[in-house]
């Protein structure tokens, strides 16, 4: 009787791991943004080819909810004042191969990193971003402080 529950648990754990393990991880390879060139608070799309290698892996999408203490497109509150507000993520199937595509909004310019995420059954690293300054593309310089006149 002992050897007939065991194969039975064997049998369970052998169903259950493969949906609870966890996602491998892929290789990013060439990376795009659409625009090319973006300001902050500014919706952008980023497309990379993956790599899963071995790893197996499915189309998935997600889609980021406003949280009751945020504003539509601002920066999330738990989160700190430079990352990237991230709008929605998926991996998609194209030519038989993975792509992610993750729109975005960037809110300090310079270079920034989108955030690790797993989707799709596979881990994906971080990837860099370049987010342009509104007043370099206007060739002006940041506005200098005023100073403050005392009380009455």
């Amino acid at each position: 009787m002992r050897p007939l529950l065991a194969l039975s648990l064997v049998a369970l754990a052998s169903v259950v791991a493969p949906g609870s393990a966890s996602a491998q991880g892929a290789v990013v390879g060439a990376v795009e943004f659409s625009p090319a060139t973006f300001a902050p608070g500014e919706a952008v799309t980023a497309y990379a080819a993956l790599d899963p290698g071995a790893s197996p892996w499915f189309a998935e999408s997600i889609v980021s909810r406003v949280d009751s203490g945020g504003e539509p497109g601002g920066p999330d509150g738990g989160l700190s004042d430079d990352a990237p507000r991230v709008l929605s993520a998926a991996v998609e199937k194209r030519s038989g191969r993975p792509v992610l595509v993750v729109r975005f909004a960037a809110w300090r310019a310079g270079p920034g990193f989108l955030p690790e995420m797993k989707l799709g059954g596979l881990s994906i690293p971080r990837i860099r971003f370049d987010c342009s300054s509104v007043l370099a593309a206007a060739d002006a310089r940041a506005p200098e402080p005023f100073p403050q006149l005392d009380p009455p």
